[in-house]
């Protein structure tokens, strides 16, 4: 009885391990997908800033007058935009942050169950005629 005990806990072990393994994988993938977004953004970001640099020198500053709510200088168009550029960096920096965190937890109980499995070497426990029981039950299917 423990020792099919043991096995099926060894087994819900194992299946946990993968289940955590896969959870990793998946999470990684999600890293280097945020990564690749953040370097086409921050791409993007350069872009615009030259954009934005090129039309100050050939336009010079425009003088600051009010305007309409709904038309808006090419100027604070470009800033409006890098500001939510700036935004979705930040934004993005701190979920890669949170996802290292979260993999770096991950880890760490990874680690700990895979102490534990090497710890806890199950052929230590098996006696003899357990062994011959097994070998039997195994022959008998």
């Amino acid at each position: 009885m423990a020792n099919r005990e043991e096995q099926s806990a060894l087994i819900q072990l194992r299946r946990e391990l993968q289940s955590l393994d896969s959870k990793i994988r998946v999470v990684a993938q999600r890293m280097r997908v945020i990564e690749k977004n953040e370097q086409i953004i921050g791409k993007t970001l350069v872009n615009h800033n030259k954009k934005l640099k090129e039309l100050e020198r050939t336009k010079g500053v425009m003088p600051t007058t009010i305007t309409e709510p709904t038309q808006q200088k090419p100027n604070q168009k470009l800033t409006l935009q890098i500001e939510k550029l700036n935004s979705l960096v930040s934004d993005l920096i701190k979920e890669i942050n949170y996802n290292r965190e979260l993999i770096d937890t991950m880890r760490q109980d990874v680690n700990e169950m895979k102490y534990v499995l090497d710890t806890v070497n199950p052929m230590e426990y098996v006696t003899i005629n357990q062994v011959k029981d097994l070998i039997n039950e195994k022959f008998k299917k």
